[in-house]
């Protein structure tokens, strides 16, 4: 559900304070796992280092990589229950259309991508969690199998970040050259410095 909020130049309706925390907890976790996947990647696999360090990396991934999981569900259950407000009419109909394909694209891969990280680390028979247990087993144990679905992985994150980049842009020219309400949706605090300008 959304909040209506009036402003007195613009009137917007904006996300709910779930839908907003989902969006902002899921930010802040994804910009913690994007680097955190890419640098591990390159310390075990360019560098060939797996030593501690390196196996607490892939362990916080592992984990972060299945908290995201519930929370992407979550919050997908949530939208599709609750919806979502609707766009500023102050839109062209190709914004509207590239902010939808964004969005549901990076819903997929918010979903895909720790989806296919779980599944290689099955394959690969590397799910135990700092020593203190064992993450289910979705298959059996196939090295080879593993750094084939590994490397969708991969790529999937890829065109996650590219995605996000460009949401974020996408919400920085709204702000700063629109000048239009859109980023408001999402953080309505932004509707009162805007009022009592």
């Amino acid at each position: 559900m959304s909040d209506a909020t009036t402003g007195s130049k613009d009137h917007v309706e904006v996300y709910s304070g779930t839908a907003r925390s989902f969006h902002w907890l899921m930010a802040v976790l994804v910009l913690l796992q994007l680097p955190l996947g890419l640098y591990m990647a390159y310390r075990g696999g360019d560098l060939g280092i797996f030593d501690r360090f390196t196996n607490n990396m892939y362990t916080t991934h592992k984990m972060l990589g299945v908290i995201l999981l519930v929370l992407i569900l979550l919050r997908f259950l949530y939208r599709l229950v609750n919806g979502a407000p609707e766009e500023l009419a102050t839109l062209e109909p190709w914004q509207k259309t590239v902010s939808m394909l964004n969005h549901w694209g990076i819903y997929a891969l918010l979903i895909g991508t720790p989806i296919l990280g779980y599944l290689g680390a099955s394959y690969y028979g590397a799910l135990n969690i700092w020593g203190f247990f064992n993450l289910p087993a979705l298959v059996g144990v196939d090295k080879k199998v593993a750094e084939v679905v590994l490397a969708y992985h991969g790529w999937a994150a890829t065109v996650l970040l590219a995605l996000i980049v460009l949401h974020i842009a996408a919400a920085i020219y709204h702000h700063t050259v629109r000048k239009d309400l859109v980023l408001a949706r999402m953080m309505p605090g932004l509707l009162k410095k805007r009022d009592k300008a």
